[in-house]
């Protein structure tokens, strides 16, 4: 596929959709910042997804989490293949359901399944 924007288009546009999967913000939009085809996701603790899963996994977040922000760090792009450093923080109110342990209760420790 043929880069069609330009380095600093995809970065507004990764910044734009993590906005919006943090909010949960016109969902309708999220998915036209995506290939949803070819979408790959490589998160921490051998996290690896597609598409859909990356948009289960922030509902889980919307769901666990309250006053969610999205900070971004270091951002490499290439052609149509971009990648950053991302810090999503918020205050653990509810069960989250997708860490790599199984569901974590709030203020409650994660089991490292020892």
């Amino acid at each position: 596929m043929t880069s069609t924007y330009t380095r600093d288009e995809l970065v507004e546009r990764l910044v734009r959709a993590g906005e919006l999967e943090v909010s949960g913000e016109h969902p309708e939009e999220v998915g036209s910042y995506f290939d949803t085809e070819n979408f790959a996701f490589h998160g921490p603790d051998g996290f690896d997804s597609d598409y859909a899963g990356l948009s289960e996994f922030f509902a889980a977040v919307r769901n666990a989490f309250d006053d969610r922000i999205i900070r971004r760090g270091i951002v490499v792009a290439e052609g149509d293949l971009i990648a950053c450093q991302t810090w999503i923080e918020g205050t653990f109110v509810r069960p989250f359901t997708h860490s790599p342990v199984g569901t974590v209760e709030p203020n409650a420790p994660a089991s490292s399944g020892t």
